[in-house]
């Protein structure tokens, strides 16, 4: 147990990052775009894409809390 939390924190840390590096690159794809975008009224589809992306990476950062609470609660004289 004490190896799963002490010797395995980017198990926890590495989602946090990819749904956080993903989510940037659609807000920078959809900034780039943005006369398309308007032209042709297609922000609500990249909007829901982009809230889907956040709503991975809060889940994850949630995950990434408890994870580091719990372990932080355990004491490390063995």
């Amino acid at each position: 147990l004490m190896w799963f939390f002490f010797l395995c924190p980017n198990l926890w840390a590495m989602p946090v990052q990819e749904y956080s590096s993903e989510r940037l690159k659609k807000t920078n794809e959809l900034l780039r775009g943005i006369k398309l975008l308007k032209l042709y009224a297609w922000e609500h589809i990249f909007r829901d894409s982009v809230e889907e992306t956040r709503g991975k990476e809060l889940t994850s950062l949630q995950a990434f809390a408890l994870y580091t609470s719990i372990s932080s609660m355990i004491p490390c004289n063995l």
